[in-house]
């Protein structure tokens, strides 16, 4: 009769938590349909009310952060992730997104340390991911010369990591390295044919190696593939 009864207990806990994670999985599901239709105050609130009981809850977080983000609601944002870091210090990915978060908020020596405390229990792909994003935080910091270093060391995690070679371009781009930012920016192109950001900043390099033919033809590309910039440079720079 006790095992019985302890066999019925187990059932019934086993419902409640598949009815539970259902339950959420709405609540997500519901949240980001609110982002798709930009209804960002609602996503926050749906987001918001699973994180009430699950602070660690990793869709829910990265909803809720961005909903906050399209509100320009950063100090929201970072204020969830901080609860959930309370909760769980460790998580290499709560951890990146409070380091994004930091990022936004233009606080780049700050993310850089969060992304840092990331790396000791991350995956190598997760480590390619987590040297990118300092590589990025760096250049954002006009610190080229150390971007340059993370972006190598995230491409030495994983060799086809678009975000990584990007980064190296726009870090030797900074440091005058013109020809060099074309070779790294043509492997994140490679890596990634559809990004209009990469094929406008090849442009602005042939551009500056006095290429004009090369500069417009990726002008034109990065227009083609929604990039603004790209349509304006083609605009003044080409069409004259």
């Amino acid at each position: 009769m006790k095992n019985i009864l302890s066999l019925l207990i187990i059932c019934l806990l086993s419902s409640y938590t598949v009815a539970a994670q259902e339950n959420i999985q709405s609540k997500i599901n519901k949240g980001k349909n609110f982002l798709k239709t930009q209804q960002y105050s609602e996503a926050a609130k749906v987001f918001e009310d699973i994180l009430k009981s699950n602070p660690v809850q990793k869709d829910a977080l990265s909803g809720v952060v961005a909903s906050y983000a399209y509100l320009n609601q950063l100090k929201s944002a970072q204020a969830a992730v901080d609860k959930s870091i309370a909760v769980n210090p460790n998580d290499a990915d709560i951890l990146i997104l409070r380091a994004k978060v930091l990022g936004l908020r233009e606080q780049y020596e700050e993310a850089v340390k969060e992304f840092e405390k990331a790396l000791p229990s991350a995956s190598d792909s997760l480590k390619s991911t987590i040297h990118a994003n300092i590589a990025f935080m760096q250049n954002q910091a006009y610190k080229y010369e150390l971007a340059a270093v993370e972006a190598q060391k995230s491409i030495s995690f994983n060799e086809k990591n678009a975000d990584a070679f990007m980064n190296l371009g726009l870090a030797q781009y900074g440091l005058s390295r013109f020809s060099d930012s074309i070779d790294s920016f043509s492997l994140a192109i490679n890596f990634a044919p559809n990004n209009g950001q990469a094929y406008y900043n090849r442009s602005m390099a042939y551009f500056k190696t006095n290429d004009k033919t090369n500069g417009c033809a990726d002008a034109q590309r990065a227009c083609k593939y929604g990039n603004k910039s790209g349509c304006l440079q083609y605009a003044t720079e080409c069409q004259k």
